[in-house]
């Protein structure tokens, strides 16, 4: 997903890749990580939004800039077609529209398993009949070793 997006690679092999750069983008997938988390409690926890808003609201805005800062230094990539695109039709491909296809296309192809998983394992904890006959086909077929 970040070669297509970004015209290099950032994890595995780096061989020809700035390490720093990739650096970079490692921690700003780990602050776009924790943002998206403070946000998910804030919606269970409503009340609490009061107190953390203004706190939540600055921090997503400095880890929003830092995505569009490093956004902007890509070249002949999808975001470099998509930009091409809005050269033609700046009504349909505004920049907003761009830069949120990028993010969510980035997020769905990082996140989902993460989520699958995390959204897995939810459903066992609240079926405890389920968890139980899911253990002992673990047990069964995998070993408990």
């Amino acid at each position: 997903m970040t070669r297509m997006m970004g015209g290099k690679r950032f994890y595995g092999d780096l061989d020809g890749v700035d390490v720093e750069e990739a650096k970079r983008f490692g921690d700003l997938l780990a602050d776009t990580e924790q943002v998206i988390s403070e946000s998910k409690i804030l919606d269970v926890l409503p009340n609490f939004r009061w107190l953390f808003a203004g706190k939540f609201e600055k921090r997503y805005a400095t880890v929003q800039k830092r995505r569009d800062d490093f956004m902007q230094k890509k070249k002949k990539t999808l975001l470099e077609i998509l930009l091409s695109l809005q050269d033609a039709d700046p009504e349909y491909y505004t920049e907003e529209m761009i830069k949120s296809l990028s993010q969510a296309l980035l997020h769905g192809g990082i996140n989902t398993s993460v989520e699958t998983m995390e959204w897995a394992m939810t459903l066992l904890l609240n079926n405890p009949n389920v968890l139980h006959k899911a253990q002992t086909e673990i047990d069964i077929f995998v070993g408990c070793d």
